[in-house]
């Protein structure tokens, strides 16, 4: 059984664990988790950031065993964003990457309406995702009932997503 890591990035992303036998076994969720955050200060005021040793920690999920790889969704700037919110989610998104990278876990991007396309969603359905997440994963359903639970709905898609149409990686790591 091989396990990938899905990442919704961004300080309300998350990230998911989902393992399959071979690419057409049908994926089982093993765990879902918002992504770790800390407030520091900056400048007057407390602000969200990514936690990286909570991260790192995270992505090294002491009851999975160890990725095979990691797919996580690539980011662009949004129209209608400020400047300073787009930055500070890029600098999230650049940190999951790079803490994947660091722990050696085999790194892929996916567009947004790539795996949003395979399952129909289309751009910010968020209700869409948690519920198609609910039925593709019945018994791990709770972990999605939370409107603030699209982020791991989202991650949990972009893995299975990633083993569905990235078979070359299967190859590579056997």
């Amino acid at each position: 059984m091989r396990v990938v890591l899905g990442i919704d990035p961004g300080l309300t992303g998350a990230l998911a664990w989902v393992a399959v036998s071979d690419p057409e076994s049908p994926p089982v969720l093993l765990d879902a988790v918002d992504m770790p955050t800390v407030q520091m200060k900056s400048g007057r005021s407390l602000k969200n950031f990514i936690n990286l040793p909570a991260l790192a920690d995270a992505m090294r999920h002491p009851a999975i065993p160890f990725p095979v790889a990691c797919y996580i969704e690539e980011v662009g700037a949004s129209p209608g964003s400020g400047v300073t919110s787009m930055f500070r989610f890029g600098y999230a998104a650049g940190a999951a990457a790079a803490t994947a990278a660091t722990l050696g876990i085999p790194l892929y991007f996916v567009r947004p309406v790539g795996w949003q396309r395979q399952f129909t969603i289309k751009g910010k359905e968020k209700d869409k995702s948690r519920m198609v997440a609910s039925q593709m994963f019945p018994a791990r359903a709770d972990l999605f009932k939370r409107k603030k639970d699209n982020g791991r709905s989202d991650a949990a898609l972009i893995a299975v997503h990633g083993i569905r149409n990235f078979g070359a990686m299967w190859a590579l790591h056997k």
